[in-house]
């Protein structure tokens, strides 16, 4: 009896896990242009959680690359020094030609006084046969209330 549990749980939690798909997809963005113009030395950590539909992007000064692959300095002792920390629900994924849009709620930071705007395209399914960018694209919108400055960051992989 014990052994026809033992077959039954292991079968149930071995088709639960093959029928539920990836519901957290994590990309380090490495390529990141600011208002335009490329900027070298800062990375982004992107996580998007189909389950609970949340958006994480952080924003990092990484000068030394420590969260780029096979960037091992010895000598760079600098710390990544977070820019940018944002969690926001996205309404509803859209699918354009395989690809994957999640679009951001628009949101008020009440800590920094600033209005932003998420967007990430994900390409990875993609089955168009035109040339995009990158695999991964992310906008990161924030717009200062006080000074009327707006910083745009565009990252990808």
């Amino acid at each position: 009896m014990r052994m026809l549990t033992f077959i039954c749980a292991t079968l149930f939690s071995a088709l639960a896990f093959a029928a539920s798909p990836k519901s957290v997809h994590k990309y380090t963005l490495s390529k990141v242009y600011i208002n335009g113009e490329r900027t070298p030395g800062i990375v982004g950590l992107l996580e998007i959680d189909e389950r609970a539909k949340l958006i994480k992007a952080e924003i990092y000064d990484d000068p030394c690359g420590k969260y780029l692959s096979g960037s091992d300095r010895p000598k760079c002792l600098a710390m990544p020094v977070l820019r940018h920390i944002i969690v926001v629900p996205y309404r509803d994924r859209l699918v354009s030609c395989g690809s994957l849009v999640y679009k951001a709620v628009e949101g008020i930071s009440l800590a920094s006084g600033a209005r932003h705007e998420l967007s990430v395209v994900d390409h990875s399914t993609r089955v168009c046969r035109d040339l995009v960018p990158s695999r991964v694209i992310m906008v990161f919108k924030a717009y200062q209330f006080g000074t009327g400055e707006m910083l745009e960051y565009t990252l990808m992989k």
